[in-house]
């Protein structure tokens, strides 16, 4: 169940991509991205999150289905802690759209309609309570990377990837001007910041980074990429050898 729920997810945020950049551009950001979004292979409850996740920015980019947001924020605020995730992203997109206010407070009216009612607002600060003891996915990839005896490659390859994404975006920022993908990036800026602080927002970063890179590489490449494949091509090819060399 949980194997068929990390694939679907996946495919979501995948086909987006490939919809946004086109399958050469998609595939060399998957390659790049893969190791972090396998980050959290044991079974936990927060795929539920990345699925939502991946619904809502589906339906936030496509702009359709819109009022089935609170909806299904009603079941994400009872299934899983980082609901919030879905607020966020209805926000950030609204920075753009003004008109998604009211799918705005319908979902955030949604998430009181769980047993613990108004407390469900500080359901998230229980994240990072003091155990008692430092557990590993709630530390900073700073402070891992100091602790020899953690041998963890993705803490590398998260610096590898964000760099990635930050190279794209300036690039596409620079190139794109007021065709930038401002929502999606900055969304990514943030799993990034967050990812940055705790290991466990790898996963997270990784699945939003997927549709974001293949954005930005499409607003760096432009017209071009309608008036000759080739460019498309040559592009992923480079781009992906350039980190594969700076990876090794």
């Amino acid at each position: 169940f949980f194997i068929a729920l990390s694939l679907i997810t996946f495919w979501i945020f995948f086909d987006l991509a490939k919809k946004i950049g086109g399958f050469a551009l998609a595939a060399p950001a998957a390659l790049i991205l893969i190791p972090l979004i396998a980050e959290r292979v044991e079974a936990r409850p927060e795929v539920f999150s990345y699925l939502f996740s991946g619904i809502f920015l589906w339906t936030l980019w496509n702009k359709r289905r819109l009022w089935t947001l609170p909806v299904l924020m009603l079941l994400w605020a009872n299934l899983h802690v980082y609901f919030f995730t879905g607020l966020f992203l209805i926000f950030v997109f609204m920075l753009w759209e003004r008109s998604l206010w009211k799918v705005f407070l319908a979902s955030l009216a949604a998430i009181f309609v769980t047993p613990f009612g108004l407390r469900v607002m500080a359901l998230p600060l229980t994240l990072f309570q003091n155990y008692g003891y430092k557990i590993i996915e709630n530390q900073s990839v700073r402070f891992l990377d100091n602790l020899e005896f953690i041998q963890n490659p993705n803490l590398f390859w998260f610096k590898i990837a964000a760099g990635a994404f930050l190279l794209s975006s300036a690039l596409a920022l620079f190139w794109g001007g007021k065709r930038f993908g401002w929502p999606l990036n900055l969304a990514v800026l943030v799993f990034g910041v967050a990812g940055a602080f705790a290991i466990r927002n790898f996963t997270i970063f990784g699945l939003f980074a997927l549709p974001a890179v293949a954005q930005n590489l499409r607003q760096i490449i432009g017209e071009r990429a309608e008036e000759n494949k080739e460019v498309v091509y040559g592009s992923a090819a480079v781009f992906s050898v350039l980190i594969l060399i700076i990876a090794a």
